[in-house]
């Protein structure tokens, strides 16, 4: 039996057509929901006038420390400085996450870090640990009072 033209593949083609048969096989045998999903994750700006940006770090199912390094957001790469967010992404349904945020300045001190909020699903909230620390190579810390 004789292939006729238009069904004739050039070798380079053939390539391509394993790439197409590969993606509907993964199209077809995938989960047909997918569970991660992204939230924005927006806090207060930093006032310092040297502050150089912000280090966000997280902890899944624990409030506490220790917290896991996400990224560095260096101020002037931020939308919008002011109302300084971004995007936190392969989050998982049904999964607690913590969020702390700190700022660093041009110096490379970076604060304490800030309130600890959660996400569960698209629920936000506020949550607190006793022992909570500040990050080792914070500024130097004030002393207290009596």
């Amino acid at each position: 039996m004789k292939i006729p033209p238009f069904l004739r593949l050039k070798e380079s083609s053939h390539f391509y057509l394993i790439c197409l048969v590969y993606l509907l096989l993964t199209a077809l045998f995938s989960p047909a929901e997918i569970s991660a999903y992204e939230k924005t994750l927006a806090w207060d700006a930093n006032d310092e006038p040297d502050l150089e940006g912000y280090k966000l770090y997280s902890s899944v199912g624990n409030p506490c420390p220790p917290y896991t390094y996400i990224d560095t957001y260096p101020e002037d790469e931020l939308a919008n400085p002011l109302l300084p967010m971004v995007k936190v992404t392969n989050l998982e349904d049904d999964t607690k996450y913590y969020f702390v945020v700190t700022a660093y300045n041009k110096d490379g001190y970076e604060s304490d870090y800030s309130n600890i909020i959660y996400l569960n699903n698209v629920q936000w909230g506020n949550a607190n640990c006793s022992s909570i620390q500040a990050i080792s190579n914070s500024g130097g810390g004030g002393g207290g009072g009596g």
